[in-house]
């Protein structure tokens, strides 16, 4: 059931992103930060959402008429810098061909994270960040705090897919 609604919510907001394309910067955010889809037991659990919300954010930030210049401040230049840094410490890491499945992962977060830059600009936007990442990150501290409490602390606090197994005795 939790992989049906996930599956509903993200293809369902889909379409909205093509006419608002910060709201696929704030799906990806979502599907990204909270994992909702690692909540469930079926097919939705290793299905590519953020992917694919990427990918049509991606699309719609090519044709939209939306301003969509990466503001560029000292942050963002650190960020940059950053971002070259992991490039090269990866080709020079003692086992480049296993650093590159992780470089590869990483690049498309970051990708993605240059993306939310760009499409978050309003202070109305800003706002739906800031409560989409404290509503994902506050539901695994309710979860947590509720097992814990349950559990008599047994069994520690675990963030999206690692404890989901722990809760069905797995």
């Amino acid at each position: 059931m939790r992989d049906i609604l996930v599956t509903l919510i993200v293809f369902g907001f889909l379409p909205t992103i093509f006419k608002k394309p910060h709201r696929g910067a704030l799906m990806w955010v979502w599907i990204s930060v909270m994992n909702p889809h690692t909540q469930g037991w079926g097919f939705a659990t290793s299905f590519p959402f953020a992917a694919i919300i990427g990918g049509v954010t991606l699309i719609t930030l090519v044709f939209t008429r939306e301003p969509k210049n990466l503001p560029i401040t000292s942050l963002t230049w650190i960020f940059i810098a950053f971002v070259f840094w992991m490039n090269v410490s990866t080709v020079f890491s003692l086992y480049p061909e296993d650093a590159f499945i992780q470089w590869n992962k990483v690049m498309k977060i970051m990708l993605m994270t240059f993306v939310v830059i760009m499409l978050i600009r309003t202070e109305d936007h800003i706002n739906w960040l800031i409560w989409i990442i404290v509503i994902s990150l506050g539901y695994y501290g309710v979860k947590g705090g509720i097992f814990t409490v349950i559990g008599g602390g047994v069994g520690g606090g675990h963030g999206p897919g690692a404890g989901r197994h722990l809760h069905r005795g797995k």
